[in-house]
C-alpha cells in the first residue's frame, strides 16, 4: 500500500494513450491547487505510453509515481480499482488519459468537499461536476455533458443510481471514508465510479457542483464516452436487446451486494429514470 503524503491522490489508469496523455498530465501539473500526487498504473500498453509517463515521472519525481501493479490487462475499471486498492490517501480523484483538466478543477472540487465535511467529518462524500464535451481536436461538441447526454444530477440517489450512473469518475472527488465503505469491490469489471457512487448514495452524501471543470474528449478509442440521447440511440438498444438484457442481468447481480431490492424495483426505476432524465 502506497501512503500518499499530500491531501489528494490522483489515480490515472493508462493503456495505449500516447496520443493524448501528455496533454492530460500537463493540465494536471498546471492546477491552481498543488496539494496532490499523481499515481499511474499502465495496463500493458504496446505503444509509447510507458516512455511518455516515465519521462514525466523523471521530471516531476515528487509529484508523479508509477506503480507496477500486477496482473495487467484488467480493463480500465479493473485498473482504476487496483490503483484504489494500492494507494492510501485522504482524498481521491480519477483521471482519464485523454481529457484536459481546467486549471481550477481541483481547487473548486476540494473547496466544496471541505465545506460539506464541516457538517460531519465522518461522512462519506462525493463531490462531482459537469464537463465540456469536446472532440479529439478539443473543438466543443457540447457546453454541458449533462445536457448533451440527458444525465440529470438530481437523480444521483440510491434508487436511481441502481439503474443508471449519473456520476463520471473523471469529474469526481471523494474522501477516504467513501473509499473504505466501497472497498468490497469483488469483480474488478464493476465500473469503479458507479460502485463508489452507489455505496456513498446509500450511506453518505453526493454533492453536485454545477460548473464545468474539465474538457471531456471524445474520440475513436474511448472506452466509455458521451452518447447524445436520441431516437437512434434507443433504436440501437432495441436492436441489441439480447446484449442489453445480458448486461442488465449482470448489473442486477452486482446490486444484490448493496441490498438494492428485487427485479420489480429495478425495472420500475429503470422506466421511471427514462421519464425523469428529460426534466
Amino acid at each position: 500500500m502506497f501512503q500518499n503524503k499530500t491531501s489528494i491522490a490522483i489515480l490515472m489508469a493508462t493503456y495505449n494513450g500516447e496520443k493524448y496523455i501528455g496533454e492530460q498530465i500537463d493540465s494536471i501539473l498546471k492546477q491552481s491547487n498543488q496539494d496532490w500526487c499523481l499515481f499511474i498504473n499502465d495496463d500493458g500498453s504496446n505503444d509509447e505510453t510507458n516512455t511518455i509517463i516515465r519521462s514525466y515521472q523523471i521530471n516531476h519525481p515528487n509529484k508523479i509515481y508509477i506503480l507496477e501493479i500486477q496482473p495487467k490487462r484488467l480493463s480500465a475499471s479493473g485498473n482504476f480499482n487496483s490503483l484504489l486498492q494500492n494507494v492510501e490517501s485522504r482524498y481521491y480523484m480519477f483521471s482519464d488519459q485523454d481529457d484536459i483538466w481546467l486549471p481550477t478543477k481541483i481547487e473548486k472540487l476540494y473547496a466544496e468537499m471541505k465545506k460539506n465535511e464541516l457538517e460531519d467529518e465522518k461522512l462519506p462524500i462525493i463531490v462531482h461536476s459537469d464537463m465540456v464535451v469536446v472532440d479529439n481536436n478539443l473543438e466543443q461538441i457540447a457546453a454541458s455533458f449533462h445536457d448533451y447526454a440527458k444525465v440529470n444530477p438530481k437523480l444521483s440517489t440510491f434508487n436511481y443510481l441502481g439503474v443508471m450512473n449519473n456520476i463520471n469518475g473523471c469529474a469526481m472527488l471523494f474522501n477516504s471514508i467513501a473509499k473504505h465503505i466501497s472497498s468490497k469491490l469483488g469483480d474488478l469489471s464493476v465500473h469503479h465510479d458507479w460502485w463508489i457512487a452507489i455505496n456513498v448514495s446509500k450511506a453518505g452524501k453526493i454533492v453536485f457542483l454545477n460548473e464545468t471543470t474539465l474538457l471531456y474528449r471524445q474520440h475513436e478509442s474511448n472506452v466509455v464516452g458521451a452518447n447524445k440521447l436520441s431516437l437512434g440511440l434507443y433504436i440501437s438498444k432495441i436492436i441489441s436487446f439480447k446484449s442489453t438484457l445480458r448486461h442488465d442481468v449482470k448489473h442486477f447481480n452486482h446490486l444484490r451486494s448493496v441490498n438494492y431490492g428485487g427485479p420489480i424495483k429495478y425495472i420500475f426505476y429503470k422506466i421511471l429514470f427514462q421519464f425523469k432524465r428529460h426534466n
